[in-house]
Order: C-alpha cells, then sequence, then structure tokens
C-alpha cells in the first residue's frame, strides 16, 4: 500500500509540474512582459521633452533609446510607465483611455487589461500585475524620467 500511495503521490508531483511548466513557459501565465524593458533604460535620467509639448489629459508615446514610453500629463504632473502591455506585450500607446482625472485608465487593445495612469496599478485583468512605472522630474519644464 505504501508504494502505491508513494507512485500516486510521485505522479500527481509530475503532473503539477508538467502544468506549471506549460503555463510558465508556454503560455507565459502571470508574467510581466513589461519589467524586461525597465531593464534597457538608462538607470540614470534621460530627458523626454518639453512638458508643454505633452497633451493635457492624454497619454503620448516617446521613445528612449529602443524603449517605448506612456507619458500622461495632469497638470503639472507627467507619470510614465511601459508602454508594452505586462500581459501579452500589447502596445498601450493604441488602446482607448476611460475614465478621467486622476482615475483615467488606459485599456490594452489586444486583451483588454486597463491599467490606471497615475500609477500603472492594474484595474481590470487579465493581466495580473501591475504595469512598470517610471520616476519622472520636471526641470525648468524639461521632462526627465528615470528606471524605479
Amino acid at each position: 500500500m505504501g508504494k502505491i500511495l508513494g507512485y500516486a503521490g510521485l505522479s500527481i508531483a509530475g503532473a503539477g509540474a508538467y502544468l506549471g511548466g506549460h503555463l510558465s513557459y508556454q503560455q507565459g501565465a502571470q508574467m510581466n512582459h513589461g519589467s524586461s524593458e525597465v531593464l534597457r533604460l538608462p538607470e540614470d535620467w534621460a530627458e523626454v521633452g518639453e512638458v508643454a509639448a505633452l497633451p493635457e489629459g492624454k497619454p503620448t508615446v516617446r521613445t528612449i533609446g529602443d524603449v517605448r514610453v506612456l507619458l500622461y500629463r495632469l497638470g503639472n504632473e507627467v507619470t510614465a510607465m511601459v508602454e508594452r502591455c505586462g500581459h501579452q506585450g500589447g502596445p498601450l500607446g493604441e488602446g482607448d483611455v476611460v475614465g478621467s482625472g486622476e482615475e483615467a485608465c488606459v485599456v490594452c487593445p489586444w486583451h483588454g487589461s486597463t491599467f490606471r495612469l497615475k500609477d500603472g496599478l492594474v484595474v481590470h485583468g487579465p493581466a495580473g500585475g501591475d504595469q512598470p512605472t517610471l520616476r519622472t522630474r520636471i526641470c525648468d519644464g524639461v521632462l526627465s524620467i528615470a528606471t524605479p
């Protein structure tokens, strides 16, 4: 009886390992595609451009190196996040904006994941994690961003 239970436990553990590997490596489940983009940004501050050139309350995409960054200006504050959706790598810059002000969110055009523009918080899945955000600063009207 002990051998039978041992083999049964081993079979269940093997099936769980197979399923976990399939979800992780084949399906990319709970993997944040945007995190790898942060590693390709410079560690020091990088100038993006004039704050006055950014439209008020509307997302804008800029490129730093080869990484696309989604910028959102609300008054004198600008937030920045990786433009590549953390769920499946969709282009958030092409997504719709829902809500307004501090609660404005961008919806990924590929799968409908919704992220708050203010802080990258996932509001609606299928994304399992928040969108990576970047530090911002404004000096003499010029916006700069840096990795978190």
